[in-house]
């Protein structure tokens, strides 16, 4: 049973990873209550930072982004210009915070943003895939393992894929199950061979 995953992108900025899950987030489904009341900077590529700051601005209306696009993005970053967020388009060094908690970000100019929460919104999530490979499993365009949706089990027999090398769920509880369900055809099928 492989249950690998995906990998986010992350940017090298400093502080970042001891933020990670405590005031720095890149699920607004899952994390966006997190801003209620709260200075919120969205930290990405033009086109996901103003989508994630759609999907944030339920929550709350303090949202900045802070945009680090491409010159082949003028497009997106023309409209994350008009959008009703305000843009910032220096690059973010580094989060200074306490204990994980945001305090504020550093700009390459030297300036300090104040805010207490940060999301993510980056393009390049991939699933962890790479061991199934060597095997002739069939894959969605993403890389993404297909499978029985009763079974778990790939198209290669003996092989199972739960979680997020498999749906793309990106939620614990359902990679749970996934894995819960997948146990029960496995122990089937390890009953046949008997």
């Amino acid at each position: 049973m492989l249950a690998t995953g995906i990998a986010d992108p992350f940017p090298d900025i400093d502080g970042l990873h001891e933020c990670l899950g405590i005031s720095a987030f890149i699920c607004p489904d899952c994390d966006g209550y997190e801003t209620v009341g709260k200075q919120t900077g969205v930290i990405g590529r033009a086109r996901q930072a103003v989508q994630m700051a759609n999907a944030l601005s339920y929550y709350t209306d303090k949202l900045q982004l802070f945009i680090s696009s491409t010159e082949e993005e003028t497009a997106d970053v023309d409209s994350a210009k008009n959008s009703s967020y305000p843009c910032c388009f220096e690059p973010v060094v580094s989060l200074e915070h306490q204990a994980g908690e945001v305090r504020c970000l550093h700009l390459a100019t030297g300036e300090q943003v104040e805010l207490s929460r940060v999301f993510l919104a980056f393009p390049g999530a991939r699933a962890q895939s790479h061991l199934l490979r060597a095997f002739p499993v069939e894959m969605n365009e993403k890389g993404h393992a297909i499978v029985n949706p009763r079974t778990k089990e790939t198209s290669y027999p003996g092989i199972w894929a739960i979680g997020d090398v498999a749906a793309h769920s990106q939620q614990v509880a359902i990679a749970m199950g996934d894995g819960s369900q997948a146990a029960i055809w496995i122990h089937k099928r390890l009953l046949q061979q008997d």
